[in-house]
């Protein structure tokens, strides 16, 4: 589990480096100047035993900048509502008949006009995603998924 949260991490930008499973450091490239330094407490020196081992699985923020690196994420489209309970992310491998459907739902977004709230239009962005749902993706449609 280690080595797979940190290679969602890296691969995701949140954490600069980690280790691989043959021991080597994989090394993220530079990111932007806003970057978040994860906490670096050991667990095993303030929490319980049962606690430690599943506190040192993963990185750990600030409360704050934990909800920063989770919008950026958003903003960058890594997370991708396909309806109003269902999000996809970029870091899930998708069944063969659902190939190509991330990038596409991501391009509707950009066409119109996200990450600028000013600019993007979300009832015909909306009205797109299910468009494309329905029509090449119909398992994934919001009404087949989440009731709508």
């Amino acid at each position: 589990m280690r080595a797979v949260t940190a290679s969602l991490l890296l691969g995701a930008g949140l954490v600069r480096s980690a280790i691989n499973l043959d021991g080597s450091q994989a090394v993220a490239p530079a990111a932007d100047d806003d970057f978040r330094e994860p906490i670096l407490d050991d667990p095993y020196d303030y929490a319980p035993e049962e606690e430690a081992d599943w506190r040192a699985e993963g990185a750990a923020w600030a409360v704050a900048d934990f909800f920063e690196l989770l919008k950026d994420q958003f903003r960058q489209l890594c997370f991708v509502p396909l309806g109003s309970y269902t999000v996809c992310d970029m870091y899930t491998e998708f069944h063969p008949v659902n190939h190509g459907l991330l990038p596409m739902v991501q391009a509707i977004y950009r066409e119109h006009g996200w990450p600028n709230l000013e600019r993007y239009r979300k009832e015909e962005c909306l009205r797109a995603v299910m468009a494309l749902l329905e029509e090449r993706y119909p398992l994934m449609a919001p009404n087949s998924i989440d009731g709508l």
